[in-house]
């Protein structure tokens, strides 16, 4: 696995297969809006994701990662999009995390 130049928050590993299946980026509402910060953090996760992966498979870790948000993280507006899922601060340890392990994480790439 080639190591990318940029340094994201997380990088998940799978050591067996030797390849990224997952990033995560932190971000802190301050002054902005959770939607700007959303964007911020999913364009950085794209750019990171470019150098952890081929083009092909891009979209599947984009999908497979997480930005977590001190407070308010946006919706999405279709699960079924190639984008990161959001969690708040609080969600890390109420169970919310799990969901996106399960939906995410560890489901079978396409």
């Amino acid at each position: 696995m080639a190591l990318a130049a940029d340094r994201p928050d997380l990088v998940i590993i799978d050591r067996l297969a030797g390849q990224a299946v997952g990033i995560v980026e932190v971000k802190y509402l301050a002054g902005d809006t959770a939607n700007a910060r959303f964007r911020e953090a999913a364009g950085q996760i794209v750019r990171y994701a470019r150098g952890y992966v081929p083009e092909v498979a891009l979209d599947g870790l984009v999908r497979a990662s997480l930005i977590a948000l001190n407070r308010a993280p946006p919706k999405l507006m279709d699960e079924t999009a190639l984008a990161p899922r959001a969690v708040d601060f609080a969600g890390l340890t109420d169970g919310r995390l799990r969901l996106w392990v399960r939906e995410r994480l560890l489901a079978p790439s396409d």
